[in-house]
């Protein structure tokens, strides 16, 4: 009977013979000594108590051909330079920090189908598609900057603030540690990358990108109503906006001086923009990238090719159009008519391409550009800025998310504030405006006001549908808010 110990008294270069089984247990504790007093000798980086450095270099051997000599060709495989040992939930020792399974979770959450969904409805999209989970244009990347987290410690980290943020908010939680320490984490990392005059690719501004979002979540209360962190939000969120625009304004100066958008992936773009629109929107502010990106109105040629017609409603946006004095705000006005009923129809048919999406995107956002400028604009009355107000409350309550609400909520409150001076418009104006806020405020003392003067014009003399076409002479679609104008209605009822 053999024995059930084995000594073994020599190194891993001995010629003496040994079982294959043998070999392999030698090697293996040898590597695993050497692997660990390396680990021990290194006293760099404090992630270091979790890897150990392994330099690593492979030869192909040569292959031996007939009738010729020997060919001996050398690759070198670039392997990541630190693994992660003693880690069950990383257990190939590949990933750039020591991972936890509350690591994955974050992760999962920051590559969610509520992150893609994101790009869907911002171009658009009804409610139906968002959440059915169909792919995005940026698919590939998505996947990249997944992989990117493994060996890039300073894209980890500020996805994994992105990724503790979202959290918060969605689910009102955090997994493991909340978003300030994992940008205490990532802001230094970001900052030594600059300094050495690192390249500037996709994950350095995406890296950029995930704190600037970050920060501009923490400045925005009405996001943590209802969560313990609602009170340090409150405190420090003058410090998030100005925060986010310091990351917006260096990652613009980054693009600028390394050959502009083009030479990026779109979707760097189009999440920087995402980021850009919200913080502007949450306190009324000029947003910081300029509108360079607009790729203006279909052609006629593509209105063929997409089968583009004029029947959503001929009515849309009229009642808007006669009451404005601005051609500037009459001309965004008579755009984005024309961009809904494209929307509309093209997200009727089968068979979205990429280009289409990328132009409903692209061409939404720089409509929201051009009425948030427009809202600065010293010569604009007091009228056309309600109306300018009013339009960026209806594209945000058009836009399906969590996100587009909040900020339909704030841009409402500013309208509140406008109607609180001056005139009153006439009748229909002013039923549009009024439905537009009480639809989407939450309770709150401006929705309380905007309920008590629709009471006072006895809306509900008037049935549902006669509301709908009072309010599609301005802006409504019934596809949109639908949903929303038949709760109202229900509330405003005589006995109400």
């Amino acid at each position: 009977m053999e024995s059930q110990l084995l000594f073994i008294n020599k190194t891993s270069s001995s010629t003496l013979s040994s079982k294959q089984d043998e070999k392999a247990k030698i090697l293996s504790h040898v590597q695993s000594k050497r692997r660990k007093a390396e680990a021990k000798s290194k006293s760099a980086e404090p992630w270091t108590s979790f890897a150990s450095i392994i330099p690593t270099t492979r030869t192909k051997p040569p292959k031996q051909q007939s009738n010729s000599k020997a060919n001996t060709v050398t690759h070198h495989f670039r392997l990541p330079s630190s693994y992660p040992s003693f880690n069950a939930s990383d257990p190939f020792h590949c990933t750039s920090v020591h991972t936890t399974p509350n690591t994955h979770i974050l992760l999962q959450h920051t590559f969610s189908l509520a992150s893609r969904s994101n790009f869907l409805a911002e171009a658009f999209a009804p409610s139906a598609i968002c959440s059915k989970g169909r792919p995005i244009r940026h698919e590939a990347i998505f996947h990249a900057r997944l992989r990117q987290c493994i060996h890039d410690q300073t894209h980890m980290y500020a996805t994994l603030a992105y990724g503790s943020s979202l959290l918060g908010w969605m689910m009102g939680r955090f997994q493991t540690h909340p978003p300030e320490y994992f940008l205490s984490m990532a802001l230094p990392s970001v900052r030594k990358s600059l300094s050495a005059d690192c390249q500037v690719d996709n994950w350095l501004l995406l890296s950029m990108y995930a704190l600037a979002v970050t920060e501009m979540w923490n400045g925005i209360p009405s996001m943590w109503i209802g969560n313990e962190r609602y009170g340090t939000v409150m405190r420090m969120s003058q410090y998030g906006f100005a925060a986010c625009r310091v990351h917006l304004r260096a990652l613009l100066a980054l693009v600028l001086d390394n050959g502009g958008w083009g030479a990026f992936d779109p979707y760097v773009l189009d999440s920087v923009l995402l980021a850009d629109k919200y913080l502007a929107v949450s306190d009324m502010s000029l947003p910081v990238i300029p509108v360079t990106f607009d790729p203006g109105p279909l052609s006629a040629l593509e209105r063929q090719r997409l089968g583009s017609t004029e029947d959503v409603s001929e009515e849309l946006g009229q009642g808007i159009l006669e009451e404005t004095a601005s051609l500037v705000l009459k001309g965004a006005v008579a755009d984005l008519v024309d961009y809904c009923q494209t929307a509309q129809q093209r997200w009727r048919l089968p068979g979205m391409d990429d280009s289409t999406e990328a132009w409903l995107f692209r061409r939404l956002q720089a409509l929201l550009y051009r009425f948030l400028h427009m809202y600065h604009d010293a010569e604009l009355g007091l009228g056309d800025k309600r109306v300018c107000v009013a339009t960026l409350t209806f594209i945000f309550g058009s836009i399906t998310g969590k996100g587009p609400q909040v900020s339909a909520q704030q841009v409402a409150r500013t309208l509140y504030a406008h109607l609180l001076v001056g005139d009153w418009p006439n009748n229909g104006l002013h039923l549009w405006y009024l439905v537009l806020g009480a639809m989407a405020l939450g309770e709150s003392v401006e929705r309380s006001w905007f309920m008590n003067r629709l009471r006072v014009l006895r809306v509900w003399d008037l049935s549902r549908e006669e509301i709908a076409m009072k309010l599609k002479k301005f802006l409504f679609l019934e596809v949109k808010q639908g949903a929303q104008l038949t709760a109202l209605v229900a509330e405003l009822g005589p006995d109400r």
